[in-house]
């Protein structure tokens, strides 16, 4: 999928893994406040209703699915 319209070359790809080990905020830059968070089916479904976080389109996408039965979990 493309992440604009218009004249570009942006793309989106969105793969669903399972993931061992701990995240780590080590490779962020300075300039970059990216925050981890494990979350179920209710917690994601109330994250994407409150208005007051501000999130990328795609991270709302994917809770949305998620919380609404989607992708097999």
């Amino acid at each position: 999928m493309f992440s604009s319209s218009g004249i570009t070359d942006k793309s989106v790809i969105i793969a669903y893994v399972d993931c061992d080990g701990d995240p780590s905020a080590a490779g962020n830059r300075s300039s970059e406040q990216i925050e981890t968070l494990f979350v179920g089916k209710t917690e994601a479904e109330r994250l994407c209703r409150d208005d007051t976080i501000l999130m990328d389109v795609k991270t709302w996408l994917v809770l949305s699915e998620f919380a609404a039965g989607g992708f097999g979990g």
